[in-house]
């Protein structure tokens, strides 16, 4: 809602990132978090995981842990109790986007 918000370099960055891809490169946590982008695909991978070994973290997760990294390196950051938030929301909803589609396909 911010008109100059539009012309923000990391905005900026985030819309060439969506538009042309970010080509290898990590996309910012704020496209996501900040700026409503959707989460970049997982990268793929030709391991096998096994039962035993930890299950990947969401990029959202990834980003909650940056955040509070910083944190610990720099001082408290205003974003990361916010993108804390937002992230465990959407992972919320995903479980029960997860949990609503199993349940027709046992229909």
């Amino acid at each position: 809602n911010n008109f100059i918000g539009c012309h923000n370099s990391a905005r900026t960055l985030c819309e060439i990132q969506y538009t042309c891809g970010s080509v290898g490169h990590p996309v910012l946590c704020e496209c996501v978090l900040d700026y409503d982008y959707p989460e970049p695909l997982p990268e793929a991978t030709n391991e096998t995981t096994s039962s035993t070994s930890q299950q990947q973290k969401t990029f959202l997760e990834k980003c909650v842990d940056i955040c509070i990294e910083e944190t610990e390196a720099t001082g408290p950051k205003d974003n990361c109790q916010r993108w804390k938030e937002k992230a465990e929301a959407a992972i919320d909803k995903k479980k029960e986007r997860q949990t609503q589609l199993m349940a027709l396909a046992t229909e």
